[in-house]
């Protein structure tokens, strides 16, 4: 590798480092406030993003690669590393913990299922009640552990390193092999260590396996039955993914082929009515409308701003992430026409990120003749992410798991390329 590649891909890594310890530390927060730091963390990104576009692809074929047997002690030690930190909390912190109602909805659900009975109907709580707002693969994995009775935290963890372990056998660069190897399990130890809340409440884990384990099957599988199962569990837990739709099925047809596409078409529409329209949306089709309803009134609820908070600001909305927080009210008035406002530039956000990555795609064929090939497409995935979650009405720190996990196989592909 020559000097002057080698100080490039240093720069590239330092970049891409800082974005991840923007991302899970934060501490800028203290030092410049909570609404420059959004804005920071934003552009980071973007300008990740934007170098890891022009990353070129060299002519060297890299063969190296793990084994099975020589990624078992990374994947153990970091296991132990990152299960030493979430077993700390499960003692003091049990599943029923009443700060949230993410793993008590989850647990009832489940129980509602294998018990017979109508799972989207309203949750009553002690305090209060509420009508489910969880897609079928968000709760129904958690079968088995229920049925094991396995703490849901760590069947979560389990999942994630399961997909780690496919991540960590498709290194195939040996000048990178032991940082990207050990990346993800870096990430999750720092995770839990800085951000405790975030595990004891929630089991976003399991949503960060499904679309990680996405994002490595367009790079590194060339079945398209899998990679449509894989979308399709995606779609079906956190549905954030559904308007990049366009973008997967484009990059299906130009990749492969028309047949394929349709091929892919068909099995996600299939996994989507048998997982969800057969057992639940048909024998009540309201439940999609009236989790939405329930959840932009929660909405409403976390934008409000309490009094123990001394910024002015709702918490969720000024931890020095996401942009919700330029569109709060000063008090707590009209928040409905605000955040009905906000929703709607969410949208607009969403969608032009699509349009941008469909121009790129045009401009790249027109001038280079270049098909819109995987890594691309796992470019387009990870930039609309961005856009998607820093214009989330409600940007809860565990969300943004999702995104992380993207970046570090987009990062390992584009330190590959070159």
């Amino acid at each position: 590798m020559q000097r002057n590649q080698r100080i490039a891909n240093f720069g590239y890594m330092m970049l891409f480092f800082i974005m991840i310890y923007a991302l899970l530390f934060r501490h800028s927060v203290a030092l410049w406030g909570f609404k420059f730091n959004s804005i920071l963390i934003f552009l980071v990104s973007i300008v990740f993003l934007v170098l890891a576009l022009f990353r070129k692809k060299d002519d060297k074929e890299h063969k190296f690669a793990f084994k099975w047997h020589d990624s078992i002690p990374i994947w153990v030690l970091g296991w132990i590393a990152c299960y030493k930190y979430l077993g700390n909390l499960i003692a003091p912190y049990a599943m029923n913990r009443t700060e949230s109602d993410v793993i008590p909805q989850m647990q009832t659900l489940v129980k509602r299922f294998w018990s017979g009975a109508t799972v989207y109907e309203t949750i009553n709580f002690d305090t209060y009640t509420l009508f489910p707002t969880y897609l079928p693969l968000q709760w129904l994995p958690f079968s088995l552990a229920e049925a094991l009775h396995v703490d849901y935290r760590i069947y979560a963890l389990f999942i994630l390193f399961v997909v780690f372990a496919f991540f960590i056998n498709s290194i195939k660069h040996e000048y990178y092999a032991i940082l990207l190897a050990i990346l993800p399990l870096a990430i999750t130890h720092f995770a839990f260590w800085k951000n405790e809340a975030n595990y004891y409440n929630c089991v976003e884990n399991l949503m960060a396996a499904y679309y990680m384990a996405f994002a490595i099957s367009l790079v590194q599988s060339k079945k398209v039955w899998l990679q449509a199962i894989l979308f399709s569990c995606c779609l079906l837990s956190r549905y954030s993914i559904v308007l990049w739709t366009p973008l997967f099925f484009a990059y299906l047809y130009f990749n492969y082929s028309l047949k394929e596409a349709l091929k892919a078409a068909g099995i996600v529409v299939s996994v989507v009515l048998i997982v969800y329209i057969l057992p639940f949306f048909i024998k009540d089709t309201s439940i999609f409308l009236q989790g939405y309803q329930y959840h932009t009134g929660a909405a409403i609820g976390e934008w409000t701003t309490q009094a123990w908070t001394n910024n002015g600001y709702p918490f969720h909305l000024s931890t020095g992430i996401g942009f919700a927080v330029f569109f709060h009210p000063s008090v707590n008035e009209n928040l409905s026409a605000h955040l009905a406002v906000f929703q709607k530039v969410h949208l607009l956000m969403s969608l032009l990120s699509i349009a941008i990555s469909a121009a790129i795609a045009w401009y790249r064929w027109k001038k280079y003749q270049l098909k819109p090939d995987s890594y691309f497409a796992l470019w387009t995935l990870a930039f609309y992410l961005t856009v998607f979650y820093h214009f989330i009405q409600i940007p809860y720190n565990y969300l943004f798991v999702v995104p992380i996990y993207v970046y570090v196989v987009l990062f390992k592909e584009s330190l590959e390329r070159g």
